[in-house]
């Protein structure tokens, strides 16, 4: 999946990378991953910033993400690919 990150505070502000089957929820945690760990296959891995999102768009294999704060938007931005490398250290080690 796609993801495309912005902020409002800094309009130059722009992230494009990609995600395993991100999720979004209207409540915290605003967004998150699922991930195998082991022989458990309900594991997720969470993102951590507490601010919400202004806006969350979705649109074939692609979505949209718009904080307030460039702050927030960094740090969106930074648990993507740790969340990512999560996901695929799970499924490569999981069993069953």
């Amino acid at each position: 999946m796609r993801v495309s990150v912005a902020c409002l505070e800094d309009e130059s502000f722009e992230l494009k990378g990609e995600a395993a089957l991100l999720n979004q929820s209207p409540t915290w945690p605003y967004f998150w991953m699922p991930c195998v760990m082991g022989d458990d296959y309900f594991q997720r891995v969470n993102c951590g910033v507490k601010a919400p999102p202004v806006d969350v768009r979705l649109a074939e294999g692609s979505m949209f993400v718009l904080y307030q704060s460039r702050p927030d938007a960094e740090a969106f931005a930074a648990w993507i690919p740790q969340a990512l490398a999560a996901v695929e250290h799970g499924y490569r080690t999981m069993r069953g």
